[in-house]
């Protein structure tokens, strides 16, 4: 260990140390002497280090005050008393995490970098944003980022604020709003019954008084956890936190989470979500198990299993016997997470509250026949896959310092050890020595069907939506903008800079390595991997016509998920979990410089000395799967129907964007027509056919059964591996999956443009914007991208975010000849709309000092060298080969970028003018607002 319990070090003292093996590194949890604030600081070999700092705010209202403080606290402080730091910060660091998150009980301010300058340039302007920030100077962040009131055109008043949009479009979501009464039932009133996000008619009663009294209670070192990780210089970091800020406050007593009480249901609980119609069998049922405070591990671990061994695929028992008796169109088993009073839950979408009575009953009865006795290889499947994604470390999409970071504070802010739900090994041996003993049986005895505080929430649709109150027209907080004027600060420090000398001159590798195998070739990656084995199976559909192309993305949900000749699908499913740690298939379409391809990409991954079983099962699903189980087919496109509309609702704003850029892009028309909206729009007409038509199903058969032979059976593909050396020497001799078949490269894809600009409307109370420019003629690829980071920062998150309200906007970030823009829980439509038209204008005017360019260009450079997990950095490269997109291009669109000018960028935005005849837009929500400007679109289509 490199400090010892009861050392000094800058005014904090070491308290606790321990050797965590799962994450290969020391913890020490230390406290600051003088103010009492604690830190945690993992040890460990990872560059990608991180800091955050993370205050106890259990939330007593349904206001958002602290939702509405994490965003506002980003807007300027005392060192730093710009706008938006955080925007600026965007605009020139290398980080590799920039966020900040509210929860129910707990904000926190996460950042993470590989490069250690950066890191305590972010470190210094989060510090002093949270503890410093310009929100006592005047209410301009909290009436922006909180609410305000504006007038439109006619004069009518209505509420504004970046919050106020972003949870209008939250709880827009049937999810969402299901959550809320999940955890309204499951406790007595405490922080996690409230809307913590804040519910929009409650945001609107917060007053800028109440906002600055939050401030000052939680907002204290005394209440902070701070948080340490990775390969650092700690003890820089330690001096800067003392000698700044923790030295220099009077201690305070911290804020105590409050303790929580289940709540005893009388009856099922009965509300309802927003929907273009009351239609029956749409309806949502959530049965919740409270588990108790703060789990053993062990327990945690084995309920976590238990989701999947109940309800991980449709041959799951819970799953398939509500299936089967067609009660519901899906179900999942969840364990709600990251709150101290944990909840096992049972989900079933779109289904008849009418037959709660027999859906309850058949739930009982399925766990009774469970905890009686389970199929132990089917348990022993699950079990492995878990185990395998815990060796992987895959961090849920998250840098890995933050991911611990957030299992940490779970357990810490309560007082329980911080290592708690770190340290999976001895877990996973108990329930292992225990699994032959009837743990898992157990476990559902004890935690599900002896629970006395089970609850039941029932949710109908409702055609009326959500309707939010409106503010008085004599009002005397109307205004049209918010245009309060901070006073000036004295000698601010500016925002802290890297600069170009900071950064590294040579673009990121993607190895790539062509070998063969018995004279056929594959693409080889040699990547550190830790023992697991990555593969992907490219499958040329690059000619397939459009009914072809829905097929196949219809094919591509179905194959490892339905039974093949020789193994049933339960039995199939059983077997990948043994011997992968995942297999699916998915879409992929790339593009560069005027080449595109398509391809169905079978992915899986395997631990090196199961890797021989894997490929046998990947033969087996490619050469062997069966289309006859009519019932299994016809649940799974139900399921992808129903998936699909609760992303349209939740998130839509690149789909939107796809389909603007369909109009004018095949990379894009093929997108959009195997996963867009044009591919929902035919699979509800397919999922209508199979429940009306009797002869639906035969015709469904046919083409999938066609496509099948066409282009996985007897087609072309390109087979992609990733290891190290040591499990390469270890598999080299097994065989490859589809020998046959292989080559390395991929036809020429085409296909029909789309035409015309759409809107789709949904039940929801905000909408998605997409826009698109195709660029003709040449243009320098690294500059091209630095165009779009600008649009994205400099214009419209002032236009779109700060001036009319909207939660997100931005530009897709890529190298194609196209530019490509989105809002995101979005009020406006035409004042958006129009924002996009004016982009070129922007552009083709821009004015920056050298400084603000070399912060873009800083800025594109971590786009580009942002970390990415052995996978996905094999992926990239085998598509990047694909496209024809070497090392050397690569390099050359870095040089470009790094010697890029203003008047490259000026000449940009000309182009895009020239250009403005073939842009195209979409939008995706409000159908009030749809109709309000139907005369925008050429077709509007209900979702």
């Amino acid at each position: 260990m490199k400090y010892n319990l009861g050392q000094t070090l800058h005014g904090f003292q070491v308290e606790q140390s321990r050797h965590i093996r799962e994450i290969g590194g020391d913890l020490y949890i230390l406290r600051h002497i003088h103010s009492g604030a604690m830190l945690c600081y993992i040890d460990n070999d990872d560059r990608n280090m991180t800091y955050s700092v993370t205050f106890a705010t259990p939330s007593h209202d349904s206001t958002g005050v602290f939702h509405i403080l994490e965003h506002s606290v980003l807007c300027g402080s005392d060192k730093y008393p710009v706008d938006d730091p955080f925007v600026e910060l965007m605009k020139s660091s290398l980080y590799t995490f920039l966020n900040a998150m509210t929860f129910p009980d707990k904000t926190m301010y996460p950042v993470s970098s590989m490069n250690e300058k950066d890191l305590m340039n972010l470190m210094s302007v989060y510090t002093d944003a949270v503890f410093r920030p310009l929100i006592y100077r005047d209410e301009t962040a909290f009436r922006q980022e909180g609410w305000h009131i504006e007038t439109d055109e006619n004069g009518k008043p209505y509420y504004q604020g970046v919050v106020y949009n972003e949870m209008k479009g939250a709880l827009g979501d049937p999810d969402e709003t299901l959550y809320q009464a999940i955890f309204g039932e499951s406790y007595e009133p405490c922080q996690y019954t409230t809307v913590s996000g804040g519910h929009p008619d409650h945001i609107v009663r917060l007053t800028y008084e109440d906002f600055i009294n939050n401030h000052k209670k939680y907002y204290h070192p005394s209440n902070a956890r701070f948080y340490l990780y990775g390969k650092m210089h700690v003890e820089s970091k330690l001096a800067f936190l003392d000698d700044e800020y923790l030295s220099k406050v009077a201690p305070q007593e911290a804020v105590r989470e409050p303790k929580i009480t289940v709540k005893r249901q009388a009856s099922p609980y009965r509300c309802t979500y927003a929907a273009d119609g009351e239609k029956s069998g749409e309806d949502y049922i959530a049965l919740t198990y409270p588990i108790g405070e703060m789990p053993d591990f062990t327990t945690y671990l084995g309920l976590s299993v238990l989701t999947d061994i109940l309800a991980d695929t449709n041959y799951d028992p819970l799953k398939k016997r509500i299936l089967d008796k067609g009660l519901a169109v899906e179900l999942d088993c969840e364990m709600i997470e990251d709150i101290a009073y944990p909840l096992f839950t049972v989900k079933l979408r779109h289904c008849d509250a009418g037959r709660l009575d027999e859906i309850e009953r058949e739930i009982t009865s399925c766990l009774t026949e469970c905890a009686a006795g389970l199929d132990r290889e089917a348990v022993k499947a699950k079990l492995s896959a878990v185990e395998f994604n815990l060796r992987e470390g895959s961090a849920a999409g998250l840098t890995k310092g933050l991911y611990y970071n957030i299992q940490i504070a779970d357990t810490w802010l309560y007082d329980y050890e911080p290592w708690r739900y770190l340290e999976y090994e001895a877990p996973l041996a108990a329930i292992k020595e225990n699994l032959d003993k009837g743990y898992f049986e157990n476990l559902i005895q004890t935690a599900l069907l002896d629970n006395e505080n089970r609850n039941i929430v029932v949710m109908t649709p409702c055609a009326e939506g959500n309707h939010y109150s409106e503010p008085d027209s004599a009002d005397e907080n109307i205004s049209d903008r918010v245009e309060t004027e901070q006073e000036p600060a004295e000698a601010p420090d500016p925002i802290p800079h890297l600069s170009i000398g900071d950064v590294d001159q040579k673009a990121v590798p993607f190895p790539t390595t062509l070998k063969e195998k018995d004279g056929k070739p594959y693409l080889f990656h040699d990547l550190k991997t830790d023992g697991i084995v990555y593969a992907d199976l490219f499958f040329d559909i690059g000619d397939a016509d459009d009914d072809e192309l829905f097929t196949l993305s219809v094919l591509s949900s179905l194959l490892t998920n339905i039974a093949t000749a020789k193994k049933d699908g339960q039995t199939l499913q059983t077997k990948l979990g043994l011997y992968t740690g995942a297999m699916d298939m998915t879409g992929a379409v790339g593009s560069y410089q005027g080449r595109v391809i398509s391809s169905a990409v079978l992915r899986f991954k395997a631990l090196t000395e199961r890797y021989e079983k894997a490929v046998g099962l990947a033969q087996e699903i490619l050469t062997q799967t069966v289309f006859t189980d009519q019932k299994s087919i016809t649940d799974i496109i139900g399921q992808m129907v129903t998936e699909l509309q609760l992303g349209f609702i939740n998130n839509s704003s690149q789909l939107a964007a796809a389909r603007a850029a369909a109009t004018h892009n095949i990379h894009d028309a093929i997108s959009d027509k195997t996963g867009g909206i044009d591919f929902y729009l035919r699979l509800k007409g397919l999922k209508e056919s199979l429940d009306n038509d009797p002869e639906g199903f035969d015709r469904l058969r046919a083409s999938l059964e066609a496509a099948y032979e066409k282009f996985i059976k007897n087609g072309r593909a390109v087979y992609s591996l990733a290891c190290d050396e040591e499990s390469y020497q270890a598999i080299k001799d097994v065989a490859l999956p589809m020998q046959a078949l292989l080559t390395n490269t991929l036809s020429q894809a085409n296909t029909a443009l789309l035409s015309g600009n759409l809107a789709l409307a949904a039940p929801c109370d905000i909408v998605f914007n997409g826009y698109s420019y195709n660029i003709e003629g040449d243009v320098s690829g690294g500059s091209l991208m630095l165009a779009k980071k600008i649009l994205s920062l400099e214009y419209l998150w002032q236009r779109i975010r700060v001036e009319n309200g909207a939660y997100g906007c931005g530009t897709i970030p890529n190298a194609s000849r196209r530019l490509d823009m989105w809002s995101y829980r979005d009020p406006q439509i035409r004042a958006t709309l129009n924002t996009f038209d004016e982009a070129a204008e922007f552009l083709s005017r821009l004015q920056l000092t050298d400084r603000a360019l070399e912060d873009y260009i800083i800025s594109v450079v971590r786009t580009l060298d942002n970390p990415r997990l052995p996978r996905a950095n094999a992926y990239l490269s085998s598509v990047y080969y694909l496209l024809g997109r070497d090392q050397d291009v690569i390099q050359r669109e870095r040089d470009e970028l790094l010697r890029s000018t203003l008047a490259d960028l000026n000449q940009i935005g000309d182009k895009l003018k020239a250009d403005a005849q073939n842009a195209a837009y979409c939008t995706v929500g409000n159908a009030a607002a749809i109709e309000g400007n139907k005369a925008l679109y050429d077709e509007i289509v209900k979702l």
